[in-house]
């Protein structure tokens, strides 16, 4: 996990873009089709998606767009 990995809690919302992602989820069925959310793939780093659809192609995301970490 990245520095930010290593703080991020249940219910940590993240920004990527205009789109925020709660998580993490534990499964994509845990989601509602449409939601976009994060959880931690099986090698560890951290993933964005949507249940049903390309998160990438729904919200016009790129490669190198910062992620922020949300803070109430």
């Amino acid at each position: 996990h990245s520095p930010l990995g290593e703080r991020l809690s249940a219910g940590a919302v993240l920004r990527l873009g205009e789109g925020l992602a709660t998580g993490p989820v534990t499964t994509y069925a845990a989601a509602a089709r449409g939601e976009l959310f994060w959880y931690w793939g099986s090698g560890g780093d951290l993933e964005l998606a949507m249940q049903g659809e390309s998160a990438a192609a729904a919200w016009n995301w790129r490669r190198g767009l910062a992620l922020y970490e949300v803070l109430p």
